[in-house]
């Protein structure tokens, strides 16, 4: 794994990516494939935002759903994803596999709960491409160190986990191509996006998502509070 200089330059390679608007002001939006196709699911590692980022998300992401067709993270689902595993379509999670990966976040928990307290994301900037709404976190040290030891300890516990590479919040994903013109109202909204702050997530959560056309599912299998 990068050491945290890296892992905010290769993160800021990403996100520059992101900031690049010229292919949907130019093609417009593409509805993502599990919106098209078939369900999107994986299992999950992810910290959750306290109300004062979560009610500003939610508010923001469904004015954009009202400009523009997009599912919303509200409350309930939004979340800043450390690591996922068995990422697919049809996906039906599995007892077993959700209590390893309990296992491997109960062991950090443990031994690196003072990194936990001290993870916290600048939340103050928006993006987005051809098939979602973000916002780029950027992250402090600690929250850097929590993914390394979540790396560390399931390959000590052989439990495949994939770490996350940015420090985002989702907002939207566009359900419907639109063209350049009919996204006028929704590139003039973007302008007026507000910044969220700095999160100090209040607990790391494990559990599973799905993904589809219906809406963004995520299921709490356990959840170790922080604050």
């Amino acid at each position: 794994m990068p050491d945290f200089a890296q892992f905010l330059s290769q993160q800021e390679q990403i996100y520059d990516r992101l900031r690049d608007t010229s292919k949907v002001r130019n093609e417009g939006t593409l509805p993502a494939e599990f919106i098209t196709g078939q369900p999107l699911g994986g299992y999950l590692i992810a910290l959750c935002h306290p109300p004062e980022i979560t009610d500003q998300l939610g508010e923001f992401a469904l004015r954009v759903s009202h400009v523009v067709p997009a599912l919303v993270y509200d409350r309930v689902n939004a979340h800043t994803t450390l690591g996922t595993s068995q990422v697919r379509g049809n996906f039906a999670p599995d007892k077993d596999q959700l209590f390893a990966l309990r296992e491997v976040v109960l062991s950090v928990y443990g031994t690196h709960y003072d990194t936990l307290r001290g993870s916290a994301l600048c939340c103050d900037e928006w993006a987005y491409n051809q098939e979602k709404v973000i916002v780029l976190g950027k992250p402090n040290e600690p929250f850097f160190h929590l993914l390394q030891a979540l790396a560390q300890e399931s390959l000590r516990q052989e439990t495949a986990l994939d770490t996350s590479s940015m420090s985002h919040l989702s907002a939207n994903a566009f359900t419907q191509q639109c063209s350049p013109e009919e996204l006028k109202e929704f590139f003039a909204l973007m302008r007026s996006a507000p910044s969220l702050g700095e999160s100090k997530p209040y607990c790391l959560d494990v559990g599973h998502f799905i993904a589809s056309r219906s809406g963004i599912h995520v299921e709490t299998y356990e959840r170790f509070r922080i604050r």
